[in-house]
């Protein structure tokens, strides 16, 4: 099968991590796989194993950009010379372009949906749904049906899944005063975090944005330190938020207990310095971080919302509470702490679960009958 993958950028972050994933597994499987983006961090990944990738120019946000002019003849032309059998598409513009080549070129479609978008005019009168359209949790599956009308028979759920042996070759980092590591130099084999351990160490891998609940998390902390002086807790992630919340932080005093360490490409060197990870999202599609830390047994403790309470079991695999709960939030961080018992049984459900669940054969699996089945739809008419 020839496989177009199309996402607006290949910078670190859950949507890349899916794009690369399931361009690899793919690949390994005997599909001929190519990945259109603007370039990023996932870059070297793809030329590291050997897989395709067309440069498009997708920086925009707009579906009238004219960039999109230009990609979409760009893309015309690449299909029609690699015979390109499906397109799969990641986001809002890369699914605007798929849907009008596929109805030119009369090729399969499918799209993803990662997490929760807003029902505004312009997304209703152009929807822009594939032929087939993979939800990454049931929750997004039923917003996609409640708020874009998405017939629920062209609809399939298929979980994010986490790949153990996921790496990517960076130089190797300059270490800076701060123990800083500039992202883009960043591998985790080379970086030594032993210094910036507490007790106890937490955690939170997301995007710098309000929806995330970082404010939620700080609150709680600063609840904690009265109970554990020596804790630390690591920010990982960029975004919009940041200077906000470093704002905050050195308001607070807290400069020494909570460190921003930026994007990291690798997670398997933090994740052994971590007693817990924390989720205190108000809005989440699934949580791809809170797989990956499950998957190398570190605890989580997790707002329930949106599709989490499909990943975490409260006491069974995971800690869940209140959104926008400062002390539900720190109960439950101090709960994990001192509970040595409930600690690992939830470590040991939790990795047991994601291999049940959530490995990356079971997500392509499901991925490869969607294509055939979209394939062959397209072919029916």
């Amino acid at each position: 099968m020839n496989i177009l993958i199309l996402t607006n950028h290949l910078n670190i972050g859950g949507i890349t991590r899916y794009v690369l994933n399931l361009s690899l597994g793919l690949k390994k499987i005997g599909h001929r796989v190519f990945v259109g983006s603007l370039p990023g961090w996932g870059r070297k990944f793809l030329e590291e194993n050997k897989i395709p990738f067309l440069k498009l120019p997708l920086k925009t946000k707009s579906i009238f950009s004219p960039r999109l002019f230009f990609s979409y003849f760009i893309l015309k032309t690449f299909i029609q010379r690699e015979n390109i059998e499906l397109i799969h598409a990641q986001t809002r513009i890369t699914q605007f372009l798929a849907s009008h080549l596929s109805s030119r070129l009369n090729i399969a479609y499918v799209c993803t949906f990662h997490g929760f978008y807003r029902p505004h005019l312009m997304r209703r009168m152009f929807p822009c749904l594939g032929d087939l359209t993979i939800a990454i949790s049931q929750a997004v599956g039923q917003h996609l049906i409640e708020d874009f009308n998405l017939n629920k028979k062209n609809l399939q759920v298929i979980y994010n899944s986490v790949n153990p042996t996921f790496s990517c070759s960076i130089n190797k980092p300059r270490t800076f005063p701060s123990g800083r590591v500039p992202q883009e130099n960043r591998k985790a084999q080379d970086v030594d975090y032993a210094h910036l351990k507490g007790s106890p160490t937490l955690g939170i891998i997301a995007r710098l944005s309000e929806e995330k609940g970082h404010l939620v998390l700080f609150s709680a902390f600063r609840q904690l330190i009265k109970n554990y002086p020596a804790a630390r807790l690591l920010i990982v992630g960029s975004g919009k938020k940041g200077e906000k919340l470093k704002d905050w932080v050195k308001r607070e005093k807290l400069n020494n207990q909570i460190t921003f360490l930026g994007n990291i490409a690798e997670l398997s060197s933090l994740f052994k310095i971590l007693d817990v990870s924390v989720l205190p999202s108000t809005l989440e599609g699934l949580g791809l971080s809170i797989l990956e830390a499950q998957a190398n047994g570190v605890p989580v403790i997790a707002s329930s919302i949106g599709g989490i309470p499909e990943i975490i079991t409260d006491k069974e695999t995971g800690i869940l509470v209140k959104p926008s709960n400062p002390d539900e939030l720190y109960q439950g961080i101090k709960l994990l702490l001192q509970d040595s018992q409930l600690r690992q049984k939830i470590i040991n459900n939790a990795k047991r679960q994601i291999e049940e669940r959530f490995s990356l054969e079971k997500m392509l699996s499901g991925v490869q009958q969607v294509y055939t089945q979209a394939i062959r739809q397209r072919k029916a008419g």
